[in-house]
């Protein structure tokens, strides 16, 4: 500063005094010295004098990176001259780890930051430092993105991975299998999904290897559990019984899971203090043809279903059989002192189950394309039940819902039956007409008419016969009738006689009364009688399968039908005429005669 002031004065004097031609001026600062000559030899000049400084920590505003876990980016310090500082050069910063340059602050380690600074107009260039200008990046720390998750288990036999993979940075996720939830293992991680094979719990822990630069994350551990077989429904379709196209087998096994520990708790098979018992619950649903299904098992549903089809329509109705079973499998297992099973003490075995503890919803896909008034009918207990049908989804828990109903959710190709039921054993579906009836309740018909209870508007009765049991069969079913002749070989005798309708008044109900029909399953056996005891006697002491209502009879009937009996034959062994001619002729035969059965509206 003494010399710049110097300088200033020698200037002064200079300007003040004046030069004269051909003198020079000589002026230096720090050892460096420079000789003014000007080139004018008269008038004013004017001399500007600069001295360059050396830079120095003082000069700059200098900032450091504050987020110094590493995450692989480059970490980067800014320095700028002060505001005070004009003239100063270009500055650039550079960083230097462990006494050697390097481009950039990336990995972790201590890093010290230095400026280089070119020259400018008041400064000269150079290399400026500061024992406070340093930073150290840290390890960063591995990020879970993605944790696995459980997977929904159930024993195949086969080894089945525990959970779905991980995702991660900063690192490799990596997995073992521990035996608890509270302490990780100390051995077995993998890069690989842990897999098991047996039913049990599992404790899968995971953490993430950390990669150079990163620390770890703290092992966590997830709870997954491999069901032993319970539920498994199987469908198996046929192609003649094209209108069903399958069952929701999922939504079956969801509701027999459920179902299932109740029937174990229910079940009495023995075992011993080392032994555990395992229950399998599985339902097979299956489409079935007509010839397959027993013909007392067709004649009956057809019998219910009958009430709700009008004669005119029962030639065209169509029919779908499904066989829906049932079965538990018990086995009983030795196990060791852990409790894990080691062998089977025997084979287990298949029970058919009839009954459940409570209604399950077995959902039916359908195809109700072009066909109307669907019907439920089960056969199960030796007799048929129609079920009813619901107009609108249950909204009470499938648990407190009633038993013998259903459901038609959807409409066509996509309709889905839903039918509500814990009995099982043979299910029909009867659709009938070309147009939905008036009230599906009752068995009324069509739409557009209503069918009165008189001896002109009458139910054709026929009459079919069987050469190998010599039995006379008779039904108001044109369907059970097309079924008896085309499969299973019946004769057709045409039409036997007319009855009355169903009565739908107190008063009809005076004279028209039922006709029951029944089955002795011993001798495949039908027998028709109006008379309720006769009914209940062979029924309660003599083991006959009540068919329900075949046909009605008419008190005040035209016709009266005849019944003989023949004490020679098992089978066929009771025959029903309206002809007296063949009444009297088979009386010659050995028949003996029964006199009335019951009257009819008219005879064929």
């Amino acid at each position: 500063m003494k010399t710049k002031r110097f300088l200033s004065i020698l200037l002064s004097l200079v300007l003040v005094l004046g030069m004269l031609p051909g003198m020079s001026l000589t002026a230096s600062a720090a050892g460096n010295t420079t000789e003014i000559t000007p080139s004018n030899t008269s008038g004013a000049m004017t001399i500007t004098l600069i001295i360059k400084g050396d830079p120095a920590a003082t000069d700059f505003d200098v900032t450091l990176p504050t987020a110094l876990a590493y995450d692989g980016t480059a970490k980067t310090a800014s320095a700028t001259a002060k505001s005070t500082v004009t003239g100063m050069g270009t500055i650039t910063v550079e960083y230097y780890k462990d006494g050697t340059k390097v481009d950039s602050a990336v990995e972790i380690g201590d890093y010290t930051v230095k400026l280089k600074v070119a020259a400018g107009t008041h400064y000269n260039a150079g290399t400026v430092e500061n024992a406070d200008w340093k930073f150290t990046i840290t390890k960063g720390t591995a990020t879970v993105t993605q944790a696995p998750t459980a997977k929904a288990l159930t024993y195949t036999g086969s080894a089945q991975e525990l959970v779905s993979a991980g995702e991660a940075t900063g690192g490799e996720m990596q997995y073992a299998i521990g035996t608890n939830t509270t302490t990780a293992p100390t051995t077995g991680w993998s890069a690989s999904i842990p897999t098991a094979t047996n039913a049990g719990t599992y404790y899968v822990w995971y953490k993430v290897d950390p990669a150079t630069n990163y620390n770890g994350v703290v092992p966590a551990c997830i709870v997954v559990e491999i069901k032993k077989v319970k539920g498994v429904a199987e469908y198996k379709p046929n192609e003649d019984v094209r209108e069903v196209k399958g069952v929701d087998l999922d939504d079956v096994k969801t509701q027999l899971d459920k179902i299932a520990p109740v029937i174990a708790n229910a079940d009495n098979t023995g075992k011993g203090d080392n032994q555990i018992k395992d229950i399998t619950v599985t339902l097979e649903t299956k489409a079935v043809t007509a010839n397959t299904v027993p013909k007392d098992e067709v004649s009956a549903i057809m019998q219910i279903a009958n009430n709700k089809i009008p004669s005119s329509d029962q030639e065209s109705s169509k029919i779908s059989y499904l066989n829906i079973t049932v079965k538990k499998n018990v086995i009983v297992y030795n196990v060791d002192g852990n409790g894990m099973p080691v062998s089977t003490s025997g084979t287990g075995q298949d029970t058919t189950l009839t009954t459940l503890p409570g209604v399950i919803d077995i959902p039916v896909q359908y195809d109700l394309t072009n066909l109307h008034n669907l019907q439920v009918v089960r056969y199960h207990g030796a007799q048929a039940e129609a079920f009813t049908k619901l107009d609108k989804e249950p909204t009470t828990p499938l648990r407190d819902q009633t038993d013998q109903t259903f459901f038609v959710e959807g409409s066509g190709a996509t309709a889905i039956v839903h039918i509500y039921t814990k009995e099982f054993s043979t299910y029909a579906l009867i659709t009938s007409g070309t147009k939905e009836y008036k009230n599906e309740s009752s068995t009324t018909t069509p739409t557009e008419k209503t069918e009165p209870t008189t001896k002109d508007e009458s139910v054709t009765v026929y009459r079919l016969y069987y050469g190998p049991t010599m039995e006379h069969f008779y039904t108001t079913s044109a369907y059970e009738r097309r079924v008896l002749i085309d499969k299973y070989g019946w004769v057709d005798e045409g039409i036997a006689w007319k009855s009355p309708k169903a009565p739908t008044t107190d008063e009809e109900k005076k004279t028209i009364k039922p006709v029951y029909r029944l089955f002795n399953p011993f001798t495949t056996d039908h027998h028709y009688t109006k008379d309720p005891n006769e009914r209940k006697t062979l029924i309660d002491k003599y083991g006959w399968k009540d068919e329900g209502v075949a046909f009605y009879s008419n008190d005040k009937g035209d016709a009266t039908v005849y019944r003989l009996w023949h004490p020679g034959l098992i089978t066929g062994a009771h025959h029903f005429t309206t002809g007296k001619h063949e009444y009297d002729v088979l009386i010659t035969r050995g028949w003996i005669g029964e006199t009335e059965a019951f009257k009819v509206n008219a005879a064929s």
